[in-house]
């Protein structure tokens, strides 16, 4: 579960600082959702590198091909209104022939038709991402422990209603195996690009305006933070493009 805290006494009220992002997720209850699995997770590596491979997909193929089986690259849409969050989603989803395929899992009360074939993909500045699929919410807290060191609290987010059929239940375990599959895969990731940054021969890059606008908006709150501006951005152009 997520607690959002005004440690200093002068944040924004809390509505405004998430935004767009409340309407945007109106339909799904989180409210009323339960922890059914957790996990930590150690990554040899600076917390706001995690945040960045969250944001950006084009690792996919390479790094995650079980993945793309469910959200493929062509199927994703940065999808990101006023507030202090990035984000994007996948639509639709695809059937193939993972756990995620929407034949073996019901989806949550109250979830509409489109809401059906789509995952919404957000982190929330500064430390916390979650997925939310039609059946469920992955999310994942870091803790930075250190300049390079960042412990990943890992929690999979059920309805009750799913827990009462032994058939769902059964999925669920299956899901949660993938999702740990995957998180491990983008450490495993993460920590070699840690290892890269202290390469001599490296410089930084530009941003891939197709793949990297939710990188992009991340970097701009990170800057914001270091330098003591309060800004909330604004929603991209389009919504979706």
């Amino acid at each position: 579960s997520a607690l959002f805290a005004n440690l200093s006494g002068d944040a924004p009220p809390l509505r405004d600082y998430l935004g767009d992002l409340v309407p945007d997720h109106a339909e799904y209850p989180y409210e009323e959702l339960v922890v059914y699995r957790s996990a930590l997770f150690d990554a040899r590596a600076n917390w706001k590198l995690l945040m960045e491979n969250y944001l950006e997909y084009y690792h996919l193929p390479s790094v995650h091909p079980d993945l793309c089986n469910v959200s493929g690259v062509g199927e994703h849409q940065r999808n990101q209104g006023k507030g202090m969050y990035m984000g994007f989603k996948t639509e639709p989803l695809t059937d193939g022939g993972t756990a995620f395929d929407a034949a073996r899992l019901q989806p949550m009360p109250g979830i509409s038709k489109e809401g059906a074939t789509r995952a919404m993909h957000t982190g929330i500045f500064p430390n916390v991402f979650f997925s939310t699929y039609p059946h469920s919410v992955m999310c994942i807290r870091m803790e930075p422990i250190g300049a390079e060191q960042t412990r990943e609290h890992a929690e999979l987010y059920v309805h009750p209603k799913a827990l009462s059929d032994p058939a769902m239940v059964e999925q669920l375990d299956s899901v949660w195996a993938f999702f740990m599959q995957v998180n491990q895969e983008d450490v495993d990731i993460v920590e070699d690009l840690a290892d890269g940054l202290h390469a001599r021969p490296y410089t930084t890059g530009r941003y891939s305006f197709k793949f990297e606008e939710p990188l992009h908006r991340f970097g701009n709150m990170v800057a914001d933070a270091l330098e003591g501006v309060e800004r909330i951005p604004e929603g991209d152009e389009g919504r979706g493009g």
